[in-house]
């Protein structure tokens, strides 16, 4: 698989996908993105700092922030943190979800990262397996945005 940096063509792309991303969240009665977040002002973000990553097919996604401040009670060092990662909803259980993480984790790996974290909600047994079938370790909990509790995790590098 090749992923590249989110381009402004992309962006009604990866919309798409969150909003059906956020629909089957609403469904397992998770109110993970119920906020309205992300959104498209989260993808120009993205955009503006240029970690923003697709994959060239443009079924996947997600954005690598460097010394996120939700973090920084938890990490220090060259870490990063996996944001707004999502997949077309109709390739789930494919293995489009594993491939592009590992080209995500190789890419942030490449710019001198020595920890790679994310987080999750507490309820989505979906994302925690996943998490956890890739060798993650717990980190404890994070306020994101300060208000949102969610369980984070990190891998060594």
């Amino acid at each position: 698989m090749k992923i590249r940096k989110l381009e402004e063509k992309d962006i009604p792309v990866v919309l798409q996908m969150i909003e059906e991303a956020r629909e089957n969240m609403k469904k397992m009665n998770l109110d993970q993105w119920q906020d309205g977040s992300p959104n498209e002002n989260t993808l120009r973000k993205y955009l503006k700092n240029g970690n923003g990553y697709i994959s060239e097919e443009q079924n996947a996604f997600g954005a690598i922030v460097k010394q996120d401040v939700d973090y920084k009670l938890h990490l220090s060092g060259d870490y990063v943190v996996l944001h707004t990662f999502v997949v077309d909803q109709k390739l789930r259980g494919t293995g489009l979800s594993n491939d592009f993480f590992n080209e995500i984790i190789k890419i942030a790996k490449s710019e001198g990262n020595t920890i790679f974290a994310l987080d999750t909600h507490r309820d989505n047994k979906y994302m925690l397996r996943f998490i956890r079938n890739h060798g993650f370790m717990e980190l404890g909990s994070v306020m994101i945005n300060g208000t949102k509790p969610r369980i984070a995790f990190y891998i060594n590098l």
